[in-house]
């Protein structure tokens, strides 16, 4: 059976973050408008949903080979929980990154989120075996995702546009960080206990 209350919490801890995908969205809504980002996430989903998809590929055909791989992605995926806090303590690259980036395609948003690795977090860390084993828990799984998803490409359009623009007094880069640090470290504990377990 699949815990998916774990899975809700877990997923939104990872998806809320800050992170290259989301400064993508917050810049793009700064620099075009909350409005014309929207195309943009349909291929941040897309490029999750293909790069979960590889990983759990890659894991499938290792399995008869190299059995201990699949724990070896769970200890790496413990470990880059725990980085990713780690940097997140002291990251501050929200302005820096919006700056680097100017007229963000869809396609640049795909290619940004098939290669972060919280792909491979979501698809062999978060999401249980069974969710790659039959079509129904494969279904409720993605509409999960889908769920979480959306509302945090959302808040990061007008949250995170509106941070790069000052509008926010008394919030700061280093503030939203560090409690994003916090509450991953948080909602993901029941998760890294689960690998162990």
């Amino acid at each position: 059976m699949i815990e998916y209350g774990f899975i809700l919490i877990a997923l939104f801890a990872v998806m809320i973050i800050p992170g290259p995908t989301n400064a993508l969205l917050a810049s793009s809504a700064q620099q075009i408008g909350m409005q014309k980002s929207l195309r943009l996430i349909p291929a941040e989903l897309i490029g999750y949903m293909y790069a979960m998809a590889l990983w759990w590929l890659i894991v499938a055909f290792t399995d008869d080979i190299w059995p201990l791989f699949i724990d070896i992605l769970h200890f790496a995926s413990a470990i880059y929980v725990f980085w990713l806090a780690f940097r997140l303590w002291k990251m501050k690259h929200l302005h820096a990154h919006s700056q680097r980036f100017k007229n963000i395609k869809a396609m640049h948003l795909f290619y940004s989120t098939f290669k972060n690795p919280k792909a491979a977090l979501f698809s062999v860390g978060i999401f249980p075996h069974e969710t790659w084993s039959n079509v129904e828990s494969y279904a409720i799984s993605m509409l999960l995702f889908s769920a979480v998803l959306i509302p945090s490409a959302l808040f990061w359009m007008f949250y995170g546009s509106r941070l790069l623009t000052g509008r926010f007094k008394g919030i700061n880069q280093e503030q939203l960080y560090r409690s994003s640090a916090l509450l991953l470290l948080v909602c993901m504990l029941p998760i890294i206990v689960r690998f162990f377990n």
